[in-house]
């Protein structure tokens, strides 16, 4: 991770770079690849570097730059495709409005910790692939859940924490595994392609609550939630609204 990368700058800045304007503004970057690699460029709170310790570093909007960094990197090491939006933390990302190419898989670098979420864009299969390297957590949405496709999709998390504060912070440790994992997973699957397929969750929710129990949600304190350990708390469903 580049303290001084590009990618720290304002928004407007990173966008009028890429000649990306008007409300729909989104930058696409074409290597002619069959994997899509996805984050946004807006924030909550301004991007700005606080704080670096041995394994961590302290930023405000690192939650979201972080994503844009690795992303971008990768894209060019891999030949992955890039796309970068905006209005994501607005709930109206505008990857909504972006032609996609048929693409093998989706993935989006905008999740806190170590696991990954599909938001059932997903398959059997696919799902059976990432757990060959991920544990499958529990989200909202990102950009990826606004796109027009059939491909399989998925948020990786990138070892962040915090998202959205004062106090939000990578654990670099963290992170470098998962990049490291996910080029496995890609030297493994790059080339297959994975659609999306209606499925029942019901046997899902079944097994998964014997890793998320339930409790009282730690932050509205009445309505029943699910322990999160990337967050370390309990998260009913309406608090869990807004976490990539």
């Amino acid at each position: 991770m580049n303290l001084n990368s590009f990618w720290w700058r304002p928004a407007s800045e990173i966008f009028e770079h890429f000649g990306a304007v008007g409300e729909n503004r989104r930058i696409f970057i074409d290597n002619g690849g069959s994997v899509l690699f996805v984050a946004h460029v807006d924030t909550v709170l301004p991007p700005r570097i606080k704080r670096v310790t041995k394994n961590r570093i302290f930023a405000t909007g690192l939650d979201d730059r972080l994503g844009c960094d690795i992303a971008f990197s990768l894209s060019r090491e891999l030949g992955a495709d890039l796309l970068l939006t905006d209005l994501e933390e607005q709930g109206r990302s505008t990857a909504q409005f972006h032609d996609l190419k048929d693409y093998n898989w989706i993935v989006e670098f905008d999740r806190a910790g170590k696991d990954v979420v599909t938001y059932e864009l997903d398959s059997p299969g696919f799902r059976d692939a990432l757990l060959e390297y991920w544990n499958i957590g529990i989200g909202s949405f990102s950009d990826i859940a606004f796109m027009n496709t059939d491909a399989c999709c998925f948020n990786l998390g990138i070892g962040y924490q915090g998202a959205h504060s004062e106090w939000s912070y990578v654990d670099l440790s963290v992170m470098k595994r998962q990049i490291a994992k996910f080029r496995r997973f890609w030297n493994k699957y790059k080339d297959i392609k994975f659609v999306q397929t209606y499925q029942d969750y019901d046997d899902y929710w079944i097994d998964y609550d014997e890793e998320y129990h339930d409790n009282i949600c730690t932050f509205c304190g009445w309505k029943i939630g699910k322990y999160n350990p990337v967050w370390e708390a309990v998260l009913c469903e309406d608090c869990a609204i807004g976490i990539p």
